[in-house]
C-alpha cells in the first residue's frame, strides 16, 4: 500500500456548496470497522457521500484525496470507546463501595453485573452522542489535495 493510501480517504467531488464540497467516498475494506462510517454513510442510492472543507478549492469532477481536521477521528474513538469503558468501571465501584449483596451469587459476578449495566448505559450515552455530532452539519474533513 502506497502512502497516500494509508494517510488518506480518496473520493470524487460531486457537488461544490460555498466552501465545502461533497464528495463521492472509494469504498475500502476498512469501512466496515472504521469508527467515523457514521458519518459517511451510504446514501438511498448506496454511495457514501461525505461533506468536507473545500480550502483548495476542488472542483466538480476532481479525484481527491481527504484527512481529518484537528485530530477528530481520537475524539471519537475516545467517545465511542471511552464512555462506555467509564460507564463499565462505575458500575463495578459503585456495587463494591455500596456493599450490595446477593446472597446466592458471588460478590465478583454481582459487581461484573453492575459492570455490564454501566457499560450498556455508557454505551447509549455515547451512541448518543456520537448521532448529535454526526448531525450537527460540522465538518470534520477537508480536502488535502487534488490527485
Amino acid at each position: 500500500m502506497s502512502r497516500d493510501q494509508e494517510e488518506f480517504e480518496t473520493g470524487i467531488v460531486t457537488d461544490i456548496q460555498g466552501e465545502e464540497a461533497l464528495v463521492q467516498l472509494n469504498l475500502q475494506e476498512a469501512c466496515e470497522t472504521c469508527g467515523a462510517r457514521l458519518l459517511c454513510v451510504p446514501d438511498n442510492s448506496g454511495k457514501r457521500i461525505l461533506r468536507v472543507a473545500n480550502p483548495i478549492h476542488a472542483r466538480v469532477g476532481s479525484r481527491v484525496a481527504i484527512s481529518e481536521q484537528s485530530g477528530f477521528l481520537l475524539k471519537l474513538s475516545v467517545l465511542q470507546y471511552g464512555i462506555p469503558f467509564i460507564g463499565f468501571l462505575s458500575g463495578i465501584f459503585l456495587l463494591y463501595f455500596t456493599g450490595v449483596t446477593v446472597a446466592a451469587l458471588p460478590p465478583e459476578l454481582i459487581m461484573f453485573s453492575g459492570g455490564l449495566v454501566g457499560l450498556f448505559l455508557g454505551a447509549v450515552i455515547s451512541r448518543r452522542l456520537a448521532g448529535k455530532i454526526a448531525g450537527s452539519g460540522e465538518t470534520f474533513f477537508e480536502i488535502a489535495r487534488i490527485l
